[in-house]
């Protein structure tokens, strides 16, 4: 039987590449039809392989019925019948929807069968995969319905699996199941603002649906009295920030979910400090908080389980799976000499199954090169006309400036004329951002960029209309693996690389493992059956050592925690720098200095175990040296501990020289940015190595950047809209314009309150100056709107609509501000009105 599948499955491939080749036009073959013979072997074997239990078995029917699907004869009017049945088979029950056209999604129920024995076998194998809270029915994936019983077995549970397997929709609905049994709080932790609002809006479908009226989404801790009953959606460097100002934040607690796991991985490298930030937030919620549920997730991670063991210090049940509901396919063009070939990938394939290319082959730019020159793009618009107008397309780019370049080059060459429904988001945007913002422009041809320099409430729009159809191609940057749905059937990836010069002989690339979590971005469960990814230049993919390497699998990883290679790599010197008085000035050494000066005073007699307990070992006469030094500080624990990012002796220093420093503490203060200029100078001058940390502007001489930074700061936190801050003169190319926004996104909004948090702390605790300038406003509705997810620019939007409404400042609470937004809704416009998923 083993060679009988491996026929039948090289047959149909082989039909899938052949059918693709001809519609890139690579091939002088005219369109042919599915085999009526191959579809009959096929039924054979799907019958045979659907009933069992293995998951290769499993992924072959997924496969084989996705394809024939694909190239369906109308003729053949009994195939769904009998698709629906083998989907329902292999518990891959959502995919089924999507083969009956009349299903009533309200009903749950499929169209009439041809045979009333298929419609009771369908009914009951579909019953074993459906969930009811409320009243509301759910049809799951095996995947996901396993997932679903072990969290009520177990408080500490590792998931593994493919990109597009459903595993964020399964941990929203399984969480609200058990809010609804018992009242608490859910955190959940994800890595971008892209995923915080795609969470949160994922999470304010099901409250709505469930009628959860009294629990509330927050990006932003606030004070627990005012918290109960919430689902806090937060990057690690928000939540952590809640341990810095409250000892025991997150009562309460229900369930912890962590998303993106894998993003801890780089804990050992010298200059990523997020997934530091991670791993201690982690490890605060294991010596702070115990909350019922405990679920750390990522995409084919080997080691899931026990990730959640050396974090958390027990055992955790793993739920894991190598396939996923949707098929992707990866096509790449091999140069041979002056031949070119057409590969198709396929994780069941032994080798990859090729064409030779011979049609349109002086199209296809020689392999190598970082330069995106005019062949470049010219093959990727060729690309992009053969795929379609239904096709939604992501193209993937190794730069944001790139990202733009060659969204302006397809907008400039597509022949597709102006798109007249994005007319309004296109005027909406320019009046939000600027004038001659070149996303307007592309998006006239239905094109867009995606990247981390995009403001929010643009970035927030874009994802809807692409969400909607509205635009067919999307170019972006790494954001695309952190998670981010963009319902596309197709990417095309030109090369691994992370640039396109090289800067000091570096040469970042992908991962064979980011890779894999890029391709698996083509296609997403109940949008699409078949995914594919288009690699223009495979060659690029080969490593000179090892030319016979399996190309484009589905890489999984074992993940590392704890910070025992990097101390044993770095040891002699982090001991000897221990001692008080030495300059810590290389990052990687001044943060475990840091780490262990911060855990020695935090836990004094207990540090030995817990630094042990992170891959630290000291020698104790070493530890009780440091804590004796650090009991002589002037300044407070409690600051300390509030700046954990901090060396405490540093912040000892900081302490004594207090005095120095005249901090700007209301909103309406004079000299502002002149004030912050001088207070940032000072730390630059005595604490460098933080403000290298946080502010990443090279301040040349005689070009003012940091007083220019400080002025844009001081914009900012008057929550002056972002199109009047870019109204300059200055900003008049897009270049300029994307590092502006990138700079208030971060340098302003993280980068500053972090870099001046200690001294506010020391001087100025309980003013929230720091806080006008995090959340770019200084008036309670827009700060409350903010936390509640509604981007800045559409929340001072808002606040200007109603806040006449509200003379007596006391009396504003997020349910009155919603309520007054409730009564303008609808003369709200459309592309605003999308913003609020409340």
């Amino acid at each position: 039987m083993e060679k009988e599948v491996e026929e039948i499955l090289n047959e149909i491939l082989n039909f899938e590449l052949l059918r693709t080749a001809i519609k890139l036009k690579f091939t002088k073959r005219k369109e042919l039809e599915f085999p009526d013979l191959l579809l009959k072997k096929s039924l054979i074997l799907l019958d045979f392989l659907s009933v069992k239990k293995d998951e290769e078995s499993k992924r072959v029917v997924l496969i084989i019925c996705s394809v024939i699907w694909q190239y369906r004869k109308n003729e053949w009017g009994g195939l769904k019948d009998i698709f629906i049945l083998f989907f329902s088979r292999i518990g891959h029950s959502p995919s089924s929807v999507m083969i009956d056209e009349e299903f009533n999604h309200e009903t749950k129920q499929f169209s009439q069968f041809n045979s009333y024995v298929s419609s009771l076998t369908v009914t009951y194998l579909q019953s074993l995969y459906e969930i009811k809270i409320r009243n509301c029915k759910f049809s799951l994936t095996e995947f996901q319905r396993n997932i679903w019983h072990k969290l009520d077995s177990s408080n500490l549970i590792g998931i593994s699996a493919p990109t597009s397997a459903g595993k964020s929709f399964i941990l929203a609905l399984k969480s609200l199941s058990l809010v609804i049994k018992k009242n608490g709080s859910i955190v959940y932790i994800v890595p971008t603002l892209s995923l915080v609002s795609q969470v949160s809006s994922d999470f304010r479908k099901l409250i709505e649906l469930f009628k959860l009226d009294n629990y509330q989404i927050l990006n932003t801790y606030v004070s627990e009295e005012e918290t109960q009953n919430t689902i806090y959606v937060l990057t690690q460097e928000k939540a952590i920030g809640a341990f810095s100002r409250q000892s025991k934040p997150f009562q309460n607690l229900r369930i912890l979910i962590v998303d993106e796991i894998q993003n801890i991985e780089r804990l050992e490298s010298e200059t990523d400090t997020r997934s530091k930030i991670l791993y201690d937030l982690l490890q605060e919620f294991k010596n702070s908080n115990h909350p019922d549920h405990i679920i750390i997730s990522g995409p084919r991670i080997e080691n899931i389980d026990n990730i959640g063991k050396m974090i958390f210090g027990k055992n955790a049940l793993k739920e894991e799976s190598k396939n996923s509901p949707v098929v992707n396919f990866t096509y790449s063009i091999r140069s041979e000499r002056k031949n070119k070939i057409l590969n198709l990938h396929c994780d069941l394939l032994s080798r990859p199954l090729g064409i030779p290319i011979s049609e349109n082959i002086d199209l296809i730019p020689k392999p190598g090169g970082t330069q995106y020159n005019e062949n470049t793009h010219k093959f990727i618009l060729y690309i992009l006309e053969r795929l379609g107008e239904k096709s939604t397309n992501i193209i993937f780019s190794p730069t944001t400036k790139q990202a733009r370049r060659t969204a302006l080059f397809l907008a400039d060459n597509l022949d597709d004329s102006i798109n007249n429904s994005l007319s309004d988001l296109i005027l909406y945007i320019k009046a939000t951002v600027h004038e001659t913002y070149d996303l307007c422009i592309v998006l006239q041809k239905g094109i867009a960029y995606h990247h981390a320099k995009l403001p929010s409430h643009v970035r927030l729009v874009l994802e809807k209309a692409i969400s909607l159809k509205l635009i067919s191609n999307i170019i972006c940057t790494t954001t695309l693996m952190q998670g981010v749905n963009l319902p596309a059937q197709t990417i095309i990836i030109r090369n691994p690389n992370l640039f396109i010069k090289s800067r000091s002989g570096e040469t970042p690339k992908l991962t064979p493992y980011e890779v894999a979590n890029l391709r698996g971005r083509a296609g997403r469960l109940m949008k699409d059956l078949v995914g594919r990814t288009f690699v223009t230049d495979e060659n690029s993919f080969i490593e000179e050592s090892d030319q016979e390497q399996k190309l484009f699998e589905d890489e999984y990883k074992e993940i590392t925690t704890g910070y025992d290679q990097s101390f044993e790599k770095n040891r002699n010197l982090v001991e000897e720098q221990l001692n008080y008085g030495i300059e810590v000035t290389l990052d990687e050494p001044h943060f475990l200095v840091t780490y262990i000066r911060q855990s020695i005073l935090k836990y004094q007699r207990k540090s030995l175990q817990k630094l042990a307990e992170v891959g630290i070992n000291l020698d104790e006469k070493i530890v009780k040296n440091v804590l004796s030094e650090l009991l002589k500080m002037e300044i407070s624990e409690e600051i300390c501990f509030a700046n954990r990012y901090w060396d405490p002796f540093d912040l000892n220093k900081l302490y004594l020289m207090r005095n120095e420093f005249d901090l700007p503490l209301k909103h309406n203060d004079r000299y502002i940015a002149k004030r912050l200029l001088k207070i940032i100078n000072k730390f630059k001058t005595e604490f460098r190595i933080y403000f290298d940390r946080y502010i990443k502007i090279q301040d040349v001489p005689n070009k003012e950047n940091l007083y220019s930074f400080c002025i844009n700061a001081t914009s900012w936190l008057h929550q002056i809209p972002l199109s009047e801050i870019l109204s300059n003169s200055f900003f008049d190319n897009s270049e300029k314009i994307d590092k502006a926004i990138a700079q208030l996104q971060n340098d302003v909004t993280y980068g500053l309150p972090m870099l001046l948090k200690p001294i506010y702390d020391i001087l100025a605790p309980n003013e929230p100056f720091l806080r006008y300038i995090e959340t770019g406003a200084y008036l309670p509705i827009t700060r409350i709107l903010i936390e509640h997810n509604v981007p800045r620019e559409t929340a001072i939007y808002l606040t200007n609509t109603i806040s006449n409404n509200f003379q007596n400042q006391e009396e504003i609470s997020f349910t009155k501000i919603k309520d007054e937004i409730e009564k303008q809704r609808d003369k709200l416009p459309y592309w605003l009105n999308i913003q609020l998923n409340f």
